[in-house]
């Protein structure tokens, strides 16, 4: 785990971050906008179809 400073620092000025709501049947998704004002819900996926947002977006890894 790191903090929120560290992970302040550690990313760029300009990049789109993803929240998720991890509840115990769904998983809401939201997308934030690039000056990381504003976070617009985007999805609600339940949990049998984990794979779902990531064939949907074709994520293929997640960095750190």
């Amino acid at each position: 785990m790191i903090t929120i400073e560290e992970f302040k620092k550690k990313q760029s000025e300009k990049c789109r971050l993803i929240g998720l709501d991890l509840g115990s049947k769904r998983i809401g998704v939201s997308i934030c906008d690039e000056k990381q004002l504003i976070a617009t819900p985007y999805k609600t996926i339940h949990k049998s179809k984990n794979n779902e947002l990531i064939e949907e977006l074709n994520f293929s890894t997640v960095s750190q």
